[in-house]
């Protein structure tokens, strides 16, 4: 059942309007009718199964029926991913998203080489939220996966983390990214990711100065930038959802 995320719901009268992009993509893409069923969201974590009920030029009118349980992961989980190139960056996006990350942050790095313009950089995190938006419906999430403002690794607020994962190629600790997870429930997750040359070593020593942190290599194999996140949520859901 097709699934959107918009701002207009009203719980008292029961309703729910679909505009712009999400009328386009559910009359005209989808080509639902009258007495169809959706579901709703609206950016709190809360999904209704609905109805529609009219169309009128420019929207959708939808009545709101009863809320449906949360898909959503136990624990919190934002990637502060160092840039790479467009299309590796995007499939980043789609996945993390699929596999319930939170909250994407976009950041410069030492060896990034992918560099973004000021005057570039709404343009891209726009079309980066509407990439999110879309995985979130496609994979029935109750919340939106955030891409935030690009920034550097100083300005991140490591503080509002219990537990801060840096995946890193050389670490060799026996410690597995499994065995940190299960040693306590944790409630925010902050994974950082390297850019396609990895992190450098005065990044790695300024990580590791802060609290909570640890170092994790992602098993014996070298992953891809871009492919390191999904592997971190997989053994984050694994953990906090399918091993009870």
């Amino acid at each position: 059942m097709q699934r959107y995320f918009i701002n207009t719901i009203d719980l008292t009268s029961k309703t729910a309007i679909l505009s712009g992009n999400d009328f386009h993509h559910l009359k005209n893409v989808m080509r639902h009718r009258i007495d169809d069923k959706i579901i709703v969201c609206d950016f709190e974590g809360h999904c209704f199964l609905s109805t529609i009920s009219e169309f009128q030029s420019n929207s959708a009118v939808c009545h709101v029926k009863d809320e449906i349980s949360s898909t959503e992961m136990k624990v919190s989980v934002d990637i502060a991913q160092g840039l790479i190139r467009r299309e590796k960056f995007e499939y980043m996006l789609q996945k993390s998203s699929e596999l319930g990350a939170n909250k994407i942050i976009p950041t410069m790095m030492r060896n990034s080489i992918v560099k973004v313009e000021d005057k570039k950089s709404d343009n891209k995190i726009t079309r980066w939220n509407a990439i999110t938006k879309e995985a979130c419906e496609q994979s029935h999430r109750n919340r939106l996966c955030l891409v935030t403002d690009i920034t550097d690794m100083a300005s991140i607020s490591y503080h509002d983390y219990d537990l801060v994962l840096v995946c890193y190629e050389e670490e060799k600790q026996s410690k597995s990214l499994k065995s940190i997870l299960e040693t306590k429930q944790y409630q925010n997750i902050l994974v950082v990711i390297g850019p396609e040359g990895g992190l450098s070593k005065d990044e790695i020593q300024s990580l590791t100065k802060k609290d909570h942190v640890h170092l994790v290599g992602l098993g014996p194999r070298i992953l891809r930038s871009e492919t390191a996140s999904s592997y971190v949520l997989s053994v984050i859901s694994y953990v906090t959802e399918m091993s009870e």
